[in-house]
C-alpha cells in the first residue's frame, strides 16, 4: 500500500496533482488546504486516471483521493482528521491537519495532539494489536514536545526504540515516526516530481 499526504497551500494547479499521482501510484492521495470547488472541477480529470475523491463530510481540513479499485470505509473523524479502514489489508489510516502554531499556543497543539492519540487508542485500538498508519501535518516538528512527550502522541525515531513507555506507573505505546530520516536528507523523496 502506498499512501501520500500533501499539505498543497492552496496551489490550485491539476496537472501537479496530476503527475504525482501517474508517477506515484498512490493508492490513496491525502490533500489539506485545497480548494473544495477546485477539486470538485477536475473530478473528470481524476476519473480519466482511475482516482475519486472519497466523500468525507466528518473532516474539514483533509480531502481523500483514492484508486478507484480500492475499498475503503470511512472511520473515526473530526474537523481535524479523517480515518480509512482498508479492509483487505486490515489496516487503519489516520490523515491529520492540525491549526498552524501561528494560531495556537504550543501547549494547546500538545493536549490536542494527546487528545487525538487517545481517540485512536480508545475508537481503533493499540498499535501493537492493529495495524494504524497516522500519516499527515501535525504543525509541529517530529522532535518537539507535543509528538515525543509522554504526555503527547509519544513518537520515536527508532523501530528498534522499546515499545511500551512507562511513567509513573503507567503504560503507553509508543509509535515509530519515519519523518526523522527524513528530515536528515538533503533531498526528500518527491523532488523528482516538480
Amino acid at each position: 500500500m502506498k499512501c501520500i499526504y500533501w499539505n498543497i497551500h492552496s496551489i490550485e494547479d491539476i496537472k501537479l496533482i496530476i503527475n504525482i499521482l501517474e508517477q506515484e501510484k498512490p493508492d490513496v492521495f491525502f490533500i489539506s488546504e485545497i480548494n473544495d470547488d477546485f477539486i470538485n472541477n477536475n473530478l473528470h480529470k481524476l476519473q480519466e486516471i482511475k482516482y475519486e475523491i472519497l466523500d468525507n463530510p466528518g473532516c474539514e481540513r483533509v480531502k481523500i483521493i483514492k484508486n478507484i479499485s480500492l475499498q475503503v470505509r470511512i472511520d473515526l473523524q473530526n474537523k481535524y482528521y479523517t480515518t480509512i479502514f482498508i479492509e483487505d489489508i486490515n489496516t487503519y489510516v489516520v490523515s491529520i491537519h492540525l491549526p498552524s502554531q501561528m494560531f495556537q499556543h504550543m501547549k494547546a497543539l500538545k493536549e490536542f495532539i494527546r487528545d487525538f492519540r487517545l481517540d485512536i487508542d480508545k475508537e481503533i485500538g493499540c498499535s501493537m494489536e492493529k495495524r494504524i498508519l497516522v500519516i499527515g501535518d501535525f504543525n509541529v516538528s517530529s522532535y518537539e514536545a507535543p509528538m515525543i512527550d509522554f504526555d503527547g502522541f509519544i513518537t520515536t525515531n527508532s523501530i528498534k526504540s522499546r515499545p511500551t513507555i512507562t511513567n509513573l506507573g503507567k503504560k503507553r505505546i509508543s509509535y515509530y515516526n519515519p519523518t526523522w530520516q527524513l528530515y536528515s536528507r538533503k533531498h526528500f523523496p518527491w523532488h523528482k516530481i516538480f
